[in-house]
């Protein structure tokens, strides 16, 4: 479902799991992260082809289904420090392993498949002149440790990566509360009218305080537990899921299995934390 967002900006968000985007800078396209299934990465190079050559392909972080499709594209790889630190220990064994699992209409796809590492990678923040426009590349970290956004200021848009759910179950199994929240207030900061989230449609930055109060939310709750006397087993089978948002089809994991992840990885932050206060 690729949709024109400004002059300069398409986004697909129909994709398994993440959304995706490509930016036309009058010189190249940029794209912005890739899909996750072999057969979709074919077919979104098919539209990207039609639209110009690529001359940069960003990752907003490490999860596959954000990078797992770089294989299948040409263009300077930019990713965070700890994207490409997290990428260097995946094999191409380990991909086709998870195709086969889940895909295995499309292993002839990943037959010859290599990990691509970034051929860029930065810490803090990075700036690209490609034609036309500015990107700027900053750390947004919570949801994972290297997750970044992409900011054009020229088309008033930013692609947040997944410090955004917008409308689907937010994914904290491996988070940082207090950095997501962090990366939040960036994104708030920022001149832009149209918000691409990680997952879910598109919004505006008005979301940001759901998103918020999403996460304070899990907190809260995981908080509760560990503070009532419940062990991190009784946590994980008794906290109530406080997101609104059903999880998005097609996903790996259920809605169960991400909840009892989130509470056993919330609860063992919650528990180092009280020892050090």
């Amino acid at each position: 479902m690729i949709q024109q967002v400004t002059h300069s900006v398409w986004v697909e968000t129909g994709v398994v799991a993440c959304n995706l985007g490509m930016i036309n800078t009058g010189d190249g396209l940029v794209l912005v992260d890739t899909p996750m299934g072999p057969a979709d990465a074919v077919r979104w190079r098919k539209q990207v082809d039609k639209k110009g050559e690529v001359r940069f392909l960003i990752n907003t972080e490490e999860h596959p289904d954000h990078c797992r499709g770089d294989y299948f594209f040409h263009g300077i790889l930019v990713a965070h420090e700890k994207t490409k630190e997290k990428l260097s220990k995946l094999t191409a064994a380990e991909v086709r392993r998870a195709v086969k699992s889940s895909d295995p209409a499309s292993l002839h796809l990943v037959e010859n498949y290599r990990v691509r590492l970034p051929d860029i990678a930065f810490n803090g923040s990075l700036e690209i002149h490609q034609g036309d426009l500015t990107l700027q590349l900053f750390e947004t970290p919570g949801h994972v440790p290297g997750g970044i956004s992409v900011y054009v200021p020229e088309e008033r848009i930013v692609f947040t990566g997944d410090v955004v759910f917008h409308r689907w179950k937010s994914w904290l199994h491996e988070s940082d509360p207090q950095l997501w929240l962090e990366s939040i207030e960036k994104i708030r900061k920022l001149d832009a009218d149209v918000v691409v989230p990680g997952h879910g449609p598109l919004c505006t930055r008005e979301y940001l305080d759901e998103q918020a109060d999403i996460v304070r939310s899990w907190v809260d709750v995981v908080r509760d537990a560990l503070k009532g006397g419940m062990s991190e087993a009784e946590a994980v089978s008794k906290v109530k899921c406080p997101d609104p948002y059903p999880i998005q089809p097609g996903v790996p994991l259920s809605a169960q299995d991400v909840d009892r992840r989130t509470v056993a990885h919330l609860y063992a932050l919650e528990k180092a934390r009280s020892r050090t206060t």
